[in-house]
């Protein structure tokens, strides 16, 4: 799978500067690349809507629009925006402003390659592991829903023959996949949720003396009277019948 190319947008009205900036980036090798130039932070917002870059890097000094404002008006639509901040003054101020916005860096002139190389790798890497942890988050969260479903499904047919691996057949799973995934999201296997489903059906139909055990296994998805008996005794510590005469003396 090709790697993730970040694109970046560089505002800086010194055009010497401007062009330095833009080799620099060209030779630092990154997954990045330069999309988008511009000299005047309101013709880099304009830029910004057009490009939708990931990366800013601009300059705080510039005619029209400083680039202080420049990153509060992009933060304020487009609030994932990375930023780096380059300046000639070393001003307090500027710095302390800065940090308030939550820019990523700054960096005084003349920048060094170094410097550059760094601040935009530590971007980068942040950024990628902020998109792996929200994919993973996605994929989990699509993961539950799914198992969500599962859940429902089995709740409303228990009492026919299914199984996982007719349950992973219909859901487009391998069994040993459903398997896994259940365990993961439920913390219970597949095979023992259904029949916990099962059981506590069957417990309820149990209170009513009028319905044969051998009837109510059926009606829960256990037509072997046997086998029946044997699973309920197993959860329970019970037979049916043992079960029925505990609760209906």
């Amino acid at each position: 799978m090709m790697a993730h190319c970040f694109q970046i947008l560089v505002v800086e009205d010194e055009q010497l500067i401007l062009k330095n900036l833009v080799k620099k980036i060209d030779r630092l090798g990154l997954p990045a690349r330069v999309v988008a130039q511009a000299a005047d932070g309101v013709s880099a917002l304009a830029l910004q809507e057009q490009y939708l870059p990931e990366i800013i890097i601009t300059d705080i000094r510039l005619p029209g629009m400083d680039g202080l404002e420049l990153i509060y008006q992009v933060q304020q639509k487009y609030p994932a925006t990375k930023f780096i901040v380059i300046s000639g003054y070393s001003d307090f101020e500027y710095a302390k402003r800065a940090i308030q916005l939550q820019v990523s860096d700054y960096l005084l002139k003349p920048v060094k390659e170094e410097e550059l190389c760094k601040s935009l790798s530590r971007l980068i890497l942040s950024v990628q592991s902020a998109h792996n942890d929200l994919e993973l988050e996605l994929q989990t969260e699509g993961h539950r829903a799914k198992v969500e479903l599962i859940k429902s499904y089995i709740q409303q047919n228990y009492a026919k023959d299914i199984n996982v691996n007719t349950i992973a057949q219909r859901f487009g799973y391998t069994p040993t996949h459903l398997s896994r995934l259940f365990m993961k999201i439920e913390q219970v296997n597949i095979s023992k949720y259904l029949s916990q489903i099962r059981i506590n059906y069957a417990k309820q139909l149990l209170h009513d003396k009028t319905i044969l055990v051998k009837r109510i296994g059926e009606k829960v998805g256990y037509p072997d009277p046997y086998h029946f008996s044997k699973i309920f005794k197993s959860a329970t510590g019970m037979t049916p019948g043992e079960y029925r005469d505990s609760i209906c003396k």
